[in-house]
Formats: C-alpha cells, structure tokens, sequence
C-alpha cells in the first residue's frame, strides 16, 4: 500500500501527474516497457499523461497507442491494429473509449489505473486482459 502527501495547491490530476512521474520511471525501467496498459478516468488525465510520456521516451524506442473517445473509425482501427503488431509498446486509453469500444486489448503485461474507474467492473474486466 502507497501513502502520497496532497499538496493542497495544486490540482488533483497534477498531485496524480506528480506521484505517476516518481513512480512510473522506478517500477519499470525501460527495457520492461512491453505491453503497459495505462488507463485514464479522462480525457485532462490522458492529455497530462500523453505529454509526460511524448517528453520522456525518445522516438522508435517505444510504441505509444493513444486510444481516446475522439478518434474516428479508420484511426481507431489503425492504432488497433498497430498495438497487436508492436511488442514494445504503451496503450494509453481514456475510460469513455473504453465505454464505447470494448474490445480485448493483447499483449498486456502491466495495468496501471491513474485514477480509479468511474465503473468499477472496468478494473475486472481490463485485468482479464493479462
């Protein structure tokens, strides 16, 4: 069990981006970067996530899939089929997507939830993904 200190000045998804950035770089070094599943409660969470990860992975190391309720069909299908064909890769995806899109998401190795789901039988049904 983690015990993070709130600073009550700043908002809570930059208290959340805060304690992701301590945290995220100690748990997985890169190398074991294959198949992380990170989920997003919205879409402020997943823009504060996207930007974080677009500044610290360098270009072609990783795989970056950013699945989001705003993309259109032929995006959707693309970035789908360009997450079952990388090994190395993060699925960033936002809660609504998921809502509106429930199809199995392969090759996922680690889950984190950045913010608990607003439905919780999401956690039950994304952790039978592994």
């Amino acid at each position: 069990v983690l015990f993070f200190n709130w600073n009550k000045k700043i908002s809570k998804i930059q208290n959340l981006l805060l304690i992701f950035e301590k945290n995220f770089a100690k748990i997985l070094p890169k190398k074991a970067l294959e198949g992380v599943l990170i989920f997003c409660q919205d879409y402020s969470e997943f823009i504060f996530i996207r930007n974080y990860l677009w500044k610290n992975i360098r270009e072609g190391d990783i795989c970056l899939v950013m699945l989001h309720e705003y993309l259109n069909n032929f995006e959707k299908n693309r970035r789908k089929n360009s997450s079952k064909n990388s090994n190395k890769k993060i699925i960033l995806i936002t809660e609504r997507f998921y809502f509106f899109n429930r199809f199995p998401i392969l090759n996922v190795e680690t889950v984190f939830f950045f913010s608990r789901p607003k439905e919780i039988e999401y956690f039950f049904e994304i952790c039978k993904f592994f």
